[in-house]
């Protein structure tokens, strides 16, 4: 398996998510898959950074692997004759360019212990003694824990040494196994001021109902259920001080979702 085969690690139709680590240098699944109908959103959001810090880690190592076997070969032409049929011209060879720019990046990485021994690994060179009968170990994955986040919203990024939480982009929140359940287009007055009362946001006892002194509201919380693009209910939340996403997550919770 290669890095670019790992993405989020949702396999299954979206019902499992495999759980990666580094074995011998390769990405593996040691650990059993996680169920994502029963997994907690903390696992899984700690899992899938995980996930993606191995496929990280890999592809750096396959990127210098890469350019060893360029910059193994030999020298092309620095230049090459392009142009139409009878008008030949010289150009820089972009052959020439990426073996030079192979041969940096082997001697940037040198100076990466982590990473050369990562790639030791990875190519099952024998261990050498240190003359004090120290042996090298195989290079193993050693990540802290996964940070505290908003598993709806949120993934870390691991650079290296330490882990970033930030913000999914729109991309990850389209293929996100974690996402919220859509927002039910209308619910029932008796759900909505179950929902409401549960945030401690209505007294349902009482039955004259005055969320924010709006009299055209009032009337129409009598009737038998809101709709979420109602007026009246951008109304209400305005009275109580909710966001959008505040009465989205009403909504579902009124409706049990």
């Amino acid at each position: 398996m290669r890095s670019e085969g790992i993405g989020l690690g949702v396999y299954g139709g979206g019902r499992y998510l495999s759980v990666w680590s580094i074995v011998g240098g390769y990405p593996r699944c040691p650990s059993p898959a996680l169920v994502l109908g029963t997994a907690q959103a903390a696992q899984v959001a700690a899992t899938i950074a995980v996930n993606r810090a191995v496929a990280a880690i890999c592809a750096r190592a396959e990127v210098v692997e890469a350019a060893a076997r360029l910059a193994a070969t030999d020298a092309p032409p620095e230049t090459i004759i392009t142009g139409p049929d009878g008008e030949p011209e010289e150009a820089a060879n972009p052959a020439y360019a990426a073996w030079v720019a192979a041969g940096q990046l082997l001697d940037d990485a040198a100076g990466d212990d982590d990473l050369q021994h990562l790639l030791r690994t990875r190519a099952g060179i024998p261990p050498d003694g240190d003359g004090e009968g120290v042996v090298e170990q195989p290079w193993s994955l050693s990540l802290p824990p996964a940070p505290d986040m908003d598993p709806l919203a949120q993934t870390a990024d691991w650079d290296g040494s330490a882990w970033a939480v930030r913000d999914l982009t729109p991309e990850e929140q389209a293929i996100w196994p974690l996402r919220p359940p859509p927002v039910p287009a209308t619910v029932t007055r008796v759900q909505l001021r179950l929902a409401l009362a549960a945030r401690n946001l209505l007294d349902i006892v009482d039955s004259a109902v005055t969320l924010t002194g709006d009299m055209e509201l009032v009337e129409r919380w009598g009737a038998a259920s809101m709709e979420r693009d109602s007026p009246h209910l951008a109304s209400m939340a305005a009275g109580l001080g909710l966001t959008a996403g505040d009465v989205d997550d009403i909504f579902r919770q009124a409706a049990g979702l």
